[in-house]
């Protein structure tokens, strides 16, 4: 099933700006996704989505490694397309909603690997377990907003999870325990 891990993902995905400083960047959940898909029975890769986060996020677009960001997801945005579903994944054998109602993930490094590459190392809690992840990433364009004029960049990250390492074992092995995150992230700056 879906990973609330993805979620996490779309944390992982935080947003720059063009300064040479550490900035503050407000998430546009407009145009921001975090989806996961993981396999169904074999047969078929699942999508869903976080359709709610928060959080917050400094990025220096000259020293990666001076970023930070942390978001949390609540675990009721769960949205797999069928209410059944959703409820199914919010239940105990899975996300347990009603002991965990949001999941975390705080970032631990950022490392630059090109002008527009780079990893995101963090801590993901899912259901009260924390575990590292490492999210890459695609900076996918930093400037100034078209209308606006304010600082504005926008992420991809991906990575994959296993499901089982937060105890989302219900189900193992005939749903998958991969879960794979992409995420899309747009900012904006002051």
């Amino acid at each position: 099933m879906k990973l609330p891990i993805a979620l996490t993902l779309t944390l992982g995905l935080f947003a720059g700006a063009a300064h040479a400083e550490t900035s503050p960047y407000t998430f546009d959940t407009v145009h921001s996704k975090i989806l996961f898909k993981a396999k169904h029975l074999g047969f078929s890769w699942s999508y869903g989505e976080f359709t709610d986060f928060s959080g917050s996020f400094d990025f220096d677009s000259a020293d990666w490694s001076q970023s930070q960001v942390k978001v949390t997801i609540p675990v009721d945005s769960l949205e797999m397309g069928d209410a059944t579903w959703n409820e199914h994944l919010r239940a105990p054998g899975y996300f347990n909603l009603a002991e965990h109602a949001e999941m975390q993930f705080v970032s631990t490094r950022v490392e630059k690997l090109s002008e527009t590459t780079g990893k995101l190392h963090g801590d993901l809690t899912v259901r009260g377990v924390t575990k590292p992840v490492v999210l890459d990433l695609v900076l996918n364009q930093q400037g100034p907003h078209p209308f606006s004029k304010k600082p504005r960049v926008g992420f991809s990250a991906s990575g994959v999870v296993q499901r089982s390492e937060f105890g989302l074992t219900q189900l193992l092995p005939i749903v998958g325990d991969e879960i794979h995150l992409i995420i899309e992230i747009e900012a904006g700056g002051e």
